[in-house]
């Protein structure tokens, strides 16, 4: 190993160090009938245009810049184009481009009131009547609210666009450009060097987050000063000083929404001989990724810029960077620039050896379908041997079988959960990994055992929590709901409310997929908690002796003794019961606290519906339905509008007043919230699921029967927010479902279809 200092008391050239090149692909059209002229408005700073890749609905239609196309039926369409430049840029673009029907004719406008960063929007539609309207903020959101307001989160220019679907199918489409220059977003302007050249130096200014607007003024602080319009691309340029010496140079901005900031740096420009550097570093090696920490002398304040070069072609910028090498030698060397005018050098020579073979066992479930009693899966083998090839593969699929192909396939005769494995070995047996994943197939409930509790201290309005809950394998999540729409996702946490009485809730999951939640009223203070007998059903299930009911006693306040009424003359003075109930119908449950004659009695009654809930041949799509908001809860747990749209769209056979309540803390922690959009759709549409954890996940499109029409998407999908997008062109206009297998439970929601 050998080390090289160097010091280089001469200026130069920078100009290799920064790029902002980049390409952009985009495209305009025009529309006459089913008739589409699509045109090239793509851009690029990294060389010519070479290729063009256009898609219609997922399907390749053109590699030439414009073409024309016809469409053979109205509806939502998806263009999408993929370019590539001399340079190596590569970019895409997708677009929703909609075709209406012919001899049908709607009409949607509308206008809005932008105050800061918040938008009301309002619309105009003809006929007046409609069945659903969506806005596109242009943000990634969208409601269906009619009149909605919408805050955006930083400013810039939004697309926005109302789709109307009218009772007899048409659908209207109006886009306007929403500007937001928001008043009171912090801005953070930033002054940088891009090169020195004896007394000429390259300055560039920017600011963050983005504006539309931005007035740069630089102050070179020769008593000279420059000022420039712009945005938050930033504005780059050259000064020339008279002499050599120190100068204080600063960037002042201010946004077209009145946010100022100012940042200033010291330089030194012309010869600095007499000024002193030093450069060198520490480094780390892990396997074949190394960790380089720079050292200089001055420190990092007096620091312009850093210039690495990892021995490889590669190179970066940075005080402190991480380096991905394959196995070698290699002569790693950081050009440190300063303020004073003074470049230092240091390289030094770096052994990178790695690990060997190194295995990497992984599968992915590719598709889950019912057969007969059982169910097939298929299992995708994306095992990997980092620096060789994998030798063999083993099977275990938990029910008591083996298999040593490749890729798997496997029937499970019973609804159960199943520890499935793999096993990797190298070529030259060098390594071997196992990875395993808990399948579970049908109604099995959930596995181990856990029981979620917590402990919690207030002091006015802070409340600390702390999880007490135990299981018999590790607790993998926990997720707490504080009662006031607010949740948490640690295993101890704080949190602060306003004055109140609060339900907080504690959900917890287990490595052995054991779910169980744990809620404390707490009050927050001078509140009292009021009388109030309250309650809900928290399952029906139906078995081979009829329906259990499962209850859960909500009320307030400290009270003493507890009467429920069932019915159907069942009675029990548990806090929390449950009923089996033999005969279908409806049945009125009554829940009465306290006793007559203290501080606290009351009672609360409910309806409920025991039995089927759907009925096929209740759907019609084609009924028309009041647009008056008066929301029912179908016994599917779904906010119908009103009475008719839950009976001819939705076919159920009860519902009750009012809206459903919010999911539960548990189906959020694991599920995540899901949203299909436009809905009711035609001919394309999005489901949205924000997922609180990386888990497994299936979503197939059903039929009212429960056949299986399309499989979305099988695979793993990483925490956050994904969407994905679905062509059902082909499927009739009616009512379908999207069932949402995560591996540990079933989710449905409906999907209507106006074709």
């Amino acid at each position: 190993m050998y080390k090289i200092f160097a010091t280089l008391l001469v200026l130069f050239s920078f100009t290799n160090l920064f790029a902002i090149s980049d390409c952009d692909a985009d495209f305009e059209w025009e529309i006459s009938g089913y008739n589409i002229t699509v045109l090239d408005d793509s851009d690029s700073d990294l060389g010519a245009i070479v290729s063009w890749y256009y898609t219609i609905d997922g399907e390749f239609v053109s590699d030439d810049p414009d073409f024309e196309y016809t469409f053979l039926e109205a509806g939502l369409h998806v263009i999408c184009l993929v370019i590539e430049t001399s340079g190596g840029c590569v970019d895409d673009r997708c677009r929703d481009v909609l075709i209406v029907e012919d001899g049908v004719d709607c009409f949607v406008d509308f206008g809005f009131e932008v105050d800061g960063m918040t938008v009301e929007f309002g619309a105009e539609t003809d006929p007046e009547d409609f069945l659903s309207i969506y806005w596109d903020f242009g943000d990634g959101t969208g409601t269906y609210d009619t009149e909605p307001e919408h805050t955006y989160s930083s400013d810039g220019t939004y697309e926005a666009c109302a789709t109307v679907v009218s009772l007899d199918s048409c659908i209207a489409v109006a886009c306007h450009a929403v500007v937001i220059e928001g008043v009171g977003i912090e801005c953070n302007a930033s002054l940088d060097i891009w090169a020195l050249d004896g007394l000429s130096v390259h300055f560039y200014g920017s600011v963050e987050p983005d504006f539309e607007e931005v007035t740069y003024t630089f102050e070179y602080g020769d008593g000279t000063s420059e000022e420039f319009l712009g945005s938050s691309d930033g504005e780059d340029l050259w000064h020339e000083y008279a002499e050599d010496g120190f100068y204080e140079v600063c960037l002042s901005i201010e946004t077209g929404s009145g946010c100022t900031d100012e940042t200033c740096i010291e330089i030194f420009v012309g010869d600095s001989i007499g000024v002193d550097c030093f450069a060198s570093f520490d480094y780390e090696i892990d396997g074949t990724t190394v960790y380089f920490e720079a050292e200089t002398d001055p420190g990092p304040g007096d620091v312009i810029a850093y210039d690495w070069d990892f021995g490889d072609g590669t190179y970066t910028g940075g005080m402190d960077t991480i380096h991905e090498y394959e196995p070698g030698e290699y002569l790693a060397c950081v050009t440190v620039s300063f303020a004073t005018g003074c470049v230092a050098e240091y390289c030094e020579e770096i052994l990178v050896l790695g690990a060997g073979d190194a295995c990497e066992a992984f599968f992915n479930i590719t598709s889950i379908v019912p057969d007969g009693d059982g169910w097939v899966v298929h299992f995708n083998n994306e095992s990997d041997v980092i620096g060789g090839d994998i030798g063999s593969v083993f099977w275990d699929f938990g029910d008591g079988t083996y298999a040593d192909s490749y890729d798997a396939e496997h029937y499970f005769e019973l609804d159960s959960m199943y520890e499935v494995c793999v096993t990797i070995t190298s070529s030259d047996t060098a390594c071997t990994d196992t990875y395993c994943f808990v399948l579970i197939l049908g109604d099995v409930g959930t596995g181990g055992d856990c029981e979620a509790t917590f402990e919690y201290e207030l002091s006015g309005g802070n409340g600390s929590f702390f999880s007490t809950s135990d299981a018999s394998s590790d607790i993998i999540a926990w997720a707490w709901d504080f009662g006031d729409g607010t949740y948490g996702f640690s295993e101890d946490i704080e949190h602060t409310f306003d004055e109140g009485v609060y339900e907080v809730c504690l959900a917890i999951v287990t490595a052995d997929s054991c779910v169980d939640s744990y809620c404390e009223t707490i009050v927050v203070g001078d509140s009292t908690m009021p009388c109030e007998a309250y309650f809900i059903v928290s399952s029906i299930t139906e078995t081979d002796d009829g329906w259990v009911a499962e209850f859960s006693n909500m009320s307030g306040d400290a009270y003493e003794g507890n009467a429920w009424d069932f019915g159907d003359g069942g009675i029990s003075d548990g806090e929390n019961p449950d009923h089996l109930y033999t005969t279908e119908g409806y049945y009125t449950v009554c829940l009465t606290i306290g006793s007559a004659g203290t501080d606290c009695f009351d009672q609360f009654c409910k309806d409920i519906f025991i039995g089927d809930c759907f009925d096929a041949s209740l759907v019609d799509t084609l009924f028309s339905c009041t647009e008056e908001y008066d929301p029912v809860c179908g016994c599917d747990g779904v906010t119908y509008s009103n009475e008719c749209f839950a009976t001819y769209y939705g076919g159920v056979l009860s519902w009750t007043e009012g809206a459903c309540g919010a999911t539960s803390v548990e189906e959020e922690m694991i599920m995540g919230a899901i949203t299909i959009m436009p809905n009711p759709a035609n001919g394309i549409f999005k489901t949205e699921i924000n997922l609180a954890t990386t888990q497994f996940m299936q979503i197939d499109l059903m039929n009212i029967n429960g056949q299986q029409l399309q499989n979305i998407y099988t695979g793993q999908l990483q925490k956050g927010i994904h969407t994905i997008t679905t062509n059902v062109h082909a499927l009739p206009s009616g009512l379908y479902f999207l069932q949402i297998n995560d591996g540990e439970s079933l989710h449905t929601e409906k999907l209507m279809l106006l074709q």
